[in-house]
């Protein structure tokens, strides 16, 4: 028997077993979706902690929201993804969270407008604000 007819029997045999991962699709392999997904999750926290600086410089200077000024950015997270982000600002004075709420509502063109000019992406971001209560170092 010549060598190629050996070589054509034992791939035949060994496309009769059965495997853990036939009629898987390649593309869905979970070792290739770990690498990628590693990446991606450090490109979104990069991002992240890049909006929440720019945030927090641009949250500090503007001039017609001096209220704003009061507040500082907890965190900024992807909600669900990189298109849209939540972002989590704390204010010392419970009372002042709705007039806080209703400023950033206001001026939330002109942050996502300073957040797109700072980072370089085809499409900025969608800012959710969410205002939380901050705590001071007296309530430790």
């Amino acid at each position: 028997m010549s060598s190629y007819l050996r070589r054509d029997e034992a791939l035949r045999a060994w496309c009769a077993q059965t495997h853990a991962d036939d009629g898987v699709n390649p593309k869905d392999d979970k070792r290739r979706q770990n690498k990628s997904d590693s990446k991606a999750d450090r490109k979104l926290q990069q991002l992240c902690k890049q909006v929440s600086q720019i945030l927090e410089l641009e949250l500090a200077s503007l001039p017609c929201a001096p209220l704003l000024s009061q507040t500082a950015v907890v965190a900024v997270m992807p909600a669900p993804n990189a298109g849209r982000l939540n972002v989590l600002v704390g204010v010392h004075d419970p009372a002042m969270r709705t007039k806080i709420e209703l400023a950033l509502q206001q001026h939330a063109g002109r942050l996502r407008m300073s957040v797109a000019t700072a980072i370089t992406r085809k499409r900025a971001p969608e800012l959710v604000f969410t205002v939380i209560k901050q705590r001071s170092h007296d309530d430790e």
